[in-house]
Parts: structure tokens; C-alpha cells; sequence
């Protein structure tokens, strides 16, 4: 189980810091993409893309979110008065 919450937070904190680090909002097209791309992908019961469209509003989207907004505050803090 604690691998399990390991993989969850590195995926979160990607997902953050690839949001931060292109800083455009068109970023949150990538975990939408993600789910496009798992489409073909086989599950044992499920579907991948299922999955992963589950957590796409609950967990990949906010924290796209997140790196986008701690980015957008950082430039507007750099910004000269």
C-alpha cells in the first residue's frame, strides 16, 4: 500500500511541475491527451482510459491547475513595479 501512495504523489507532483514549467494553459490539454492516447490501451476489467478518465477532474486537472497558478504567481511577483 505504501508504494501504492508513493506512485499517486509522484504522479501529483509531475503533473504540478509540468504544468509550472510550461506555463501556458494550453498544458491542461496534456492529461486530456492522456487520455485519448490510453484509449487502445487493454485493463483486466476496465479499460485504462477509464481509469485515467476518472481521475482526469479529481486529481490530474486540479493539480495542472495548481502548477499553473503557483507559475503565474511567481512571473507576477518578478514583474517589476
Amino acid at each position: 500500500m505504501g508504494l501504492r501512495i508513493s506512485l499517486w504523489t509522484l504522479l501529483l507532483v509531475f503533473h504540478v511541475g509540468a504544468a509550472a514549467l510550461i506555463g501556458r494553459w494550453w498544458a491542461l490539454a496534456l492529461p486530456v491527451a492522456w487520455v485519448v492516447l490510453s484509449v487502445p490501451a487493454d485493463g483486466y476489467d476496465t479499460p485504462v482510459w477509464v481509469g485515467i478518465a476518472f481521475n482526469l477532474p479529481l486529481t490530474w486537472l486540479p493539480a495542472m491547475v495548481l502548477g499553473l497558478a503557483v507559475r503565474k504567481a511567481v512571473e507576477r511577483r518578478e514583474l517589476p513595479a
